[in-house]
């Protein structure tokens, strides 16, 4: 009783097209039903993800009800591209984030998604995953955003940047942008916490810095340009 109108009806309509619905046309008719705009654009994405249904279509369907759905369009897109990235089909998932006002965040992720995904190779396989982005309009600086993305996500899992895993690569520039990067992001929060940390006071008896990243050449150049830069008093 009382399903078919009210908040009442929008909850039970949505609860039916996230766990009962049997096929996708069933739990999209349950979505049609539910009244408030919002509640309806959300219904319509999560069942695409639900039953998979990554086609671009079902995108526009909801585009197609009425203009406050834009948003819910976009956020169906996105849907669309990482699922059609799993299926390993990322060329169509890059052409689906063309069609989203916010194409550039829909591809990033899409770099997120390979980066992460790429944890356990070894660099030069990892490298390999790049070249797919080469043609991608959204995301021209997808081969450093790529190496931006792993170092981070290697150093969650223990393994501290290293400016040597782009020694082996074909193309080390962008990997090298993204180790100089990522060690300033370091540095620059380091000091907004604890000054005195990376910046010790002169006549300091040696530097107790505690170093997040490897040793290296360029590691240890950028570390004393930064200092002279950010460290000198004015």
């Amino acid at each position: 009783m009382g399903v078919g109108c009210g908040p009442r009806g929008d909850a039970a309509w949505y609860n039916k097209a996230l766990t009962s619905a049997s096929s996708y046309e069933e739990a999209r008719d349950a979505c049609d039903r539910v009244q408030r705009v919002d509640s309806r654009g959300d219904c319509q994405v999560a069942i695409v993800e639900r039953f998979e249904r990554y086609e671009l279509a079902e995108c526009e369907r909801i585009l197609g009800m009425e203009p406050r759905t834009a948003m819910w369009r976009d956020e169906c897109v996105f849907i669309v591209a990482e699922g059609l990235r799993q299926r390993g089909e990322l060329g169509p998932a890059l052409e689906a984030c063309v069609q989203t006002r916010f194409a550039r965040q829909c591809a990033w992720h899409l770099v997120e998604d390979e980066a992460n995904a790429s944890l356990a190779e070894e660099p030069p396989v990892a490298e390999l995953r790049i070249e797919r982005f080469r043609a991608a309009r959204p995301i021209p600086d997808a081969a450093m955003q790529f190496w931006r993305i792993r170092f981070r996500s290697a150093a969650g899992q223990g393994q501290p940047p290293d400016e040597r895993v782009c020694a082996s690569l074909q193309a080390a520039t962008p990997c090298l942008e993204a180790f100089d990067r990522g060690l300033i992001e370091l540095l620059e929060a380091r000091r907004a916490r604890d000054p005195q940390q990376v910046c010790p006071p002169a006549g300091a008896a040696g530097d107790t810095m505690d170093i997040a990243w490897a040793r290296g050449p360029r590691a240890d150049l950028l570390l004393e340009s930064w200092r002279r830069d950010r460290c000198t008093p004015p």
